[in-house]
């Protein structure tokens, strides 16, 4: 017999796992041996995260041999809609699509599938889908986004996306719902994508999945939430050409300006916090007047008006409010808490500050509205960000990010993962309720035409 890590906690409803096993299997990165499809050793890992022995499994689309794993049993037809089911898993619903088209016909069916099952779905069990990039017509489909809403919007709580990194380091991604409320019902929309190609990019597979470089001097230890200037160099070096402009108008102490300098680009960061950017002139070594790279103390929506234009945006806005939380956060060095200032500032025209989710929205898309005005044609713009949660409550915050910044006139092109293994994690929601363990960000890049 299996040794098994860990205590097992009586009081869990869910699973059978100890809080050792829960913890692995609820990180927010998984790797997996299949190429575009999860293997049966991904569904036994799923399986017995969200299910206790001698449990029933609807499997949706997917074809596998066994009519058991791990003690449950597996239907893959679910004939009788009176069919007690404590866990739901659903193929890409974009799988067979050739045309935009046909991308909205079956994300609508295979949505109607789940709502339509949720009858025979137990109160706070779980749905997950699996989901790849899907690239129809040219134009690069936020399809999580459109099952986010449709999930949330019919009785499912949001609670995670998983990130499963093959060995060729292809990307899948797997989407997690509770369902809390079975009487709430909306219609679903019967259009979603629409054709928003441009020429083909080339963007490697080696940047399909990025390990994280962390590399954090004293003074970028000054600052809540810096990002490391390598993986900015590993950006910017294939985005643009030397002598080539980058912005970022969310600089912190200069993670983006230092990596400028060593590529041999120029740079303009702007900042609303005036500490910062002091801090951001001692890193970098720049001058005041310095006329290749510019540090500026303002407000970016107001700021970016007065430049010329530039060449590449990369940046990492301010996570909502979250900061405020007073969560300890973890530091890569071994001290394992947050040092220097806990949040950005108090300053109204600060992102951090703004009071709800849907006007930290709103904001941040003025501000990139601004940048698409000022940003090259022929040119990218890329975000590093992370889904977070808002009360409590896990959020699609890169799936809402896509559909803002598309409205802006920007061309989504791809997601690449950052992987973070340096952060510590813990079996959140033991023995309760499943949580999440962000272990990456992603950066969001986007095309101007």
């Amino acid at each position: 017999m299996k040794k098994r890590k860990g205590k097992y906690d009586t009081r869990n409803k869910l699973n059978n796992l100890t809080g050792s096993e829960w913890l692995s299997n609820s990180t927010s990165i998984w790797t997996s041996e299949g190429k575009d499809e999860l293997e049966v050793k991904d569904f036994r890992k799923l399986i017995e995260l969200f299910t206790k022995e001698k449990s029933t499994v609807g499997i949706i689309d997917f074809k596998i041999k066994q009519k058991s794993i791990s003690g449950r049993k597996i239907l893959q037809e679910i004939k009788d809609k009176k069919e007690s089911l404590d866990y739901l898993i659903i193929n890409d619903p974009l799988l067979k699509s050739n045309n935009i088209i046909g991308a909205n016909k079956d994300l609508f069916h295979k949505l109607n599938v789940v709502i339509e099952n949720k009858k025979s779905l137990k109160l706070n069990k779980y749905v997950s889908f699996y989901i790849n990039e899907s690239i129809i017509d040219g134009t690069n489909l936020n399809v999580s986004y459109y099952i986010h809403e449709a999930m949330r919007n019919n009785g499912f709580r949001f609670k995670g996306r998983v990130n499963v990194i093959s060995q060729e380091n292809n990307v899948g991604n797997i989407l997690h719902f509770k369902l809390v409320d079975p009487e709430q019902n909306q219609e679903l929309p019967k259009k979603y994508f629409k054709k928003n190609s441009s020429k083909k990019i080339n963007i490697p597979s080696e940047l399909n999945a990025l390990r994280s470089k962390v590399k954090t001097d004293e003074i970028g230890k000054r600052h809540p939430a810096p990002f490391s200037p390598i993986d900015v160099e590993k950006l910017i070096s294939h985005f643009t050409k030397e002598g080539d402009t980058v912005l970022d108008p969310f600089v912190g102490v200069g993670s983006t300006t230092l990596a400028a300098i060593n590529t041999n680009r120029k740079s303009i960061g702007i900042d609303l916090n005036e500490e910062y950017i002091d801090l951001a002139h001692k890193r970098t070594g720049i001058k005041n007047k310095e006329k290749n790279h510019k540090l500026i103390v303002g407000n970016s929506l107001k700021e970016i008006t007065k430049l010329t234009e530039f060449d590449y945006c990369i940046t990492s806005p301010p996570y909502h409010n979250i900061l405020k939380n007073k969560g300890a956060g973890v530091r890569h060095d071994n001290s394992q808490f947050r040092q220097g200032i806990d949040y950005y500032s108090e300053n109204s025209e600060d992102l951090g500050n703004q009071e709800s989710l849907n006007s930290y929205r709103e904001f941040f898309q003025k501000i990139i509205m601004e940048t698409f005005k000022k940003l090259k044609h022929g040119s990218f713009l890329s975000i590093v960000v992370s889904d977070f949660t808002v009360e409590r409550v896990e959020q699609d915050i890169v799936g809402q990010l896509i559909s803002d910044i598309e409205k802006t006139g920007f061309i989504f092109k791809k997601n690449i993962i950052l992987t973070q293994n340096f952060k510590a994690i813990f079996p959140f929601g033991y023995p309760y309720d499943y949580v999440i363990n962000h272990v990456n960000q992603y950066i969001v890049n986007f095309y101007k035409k």
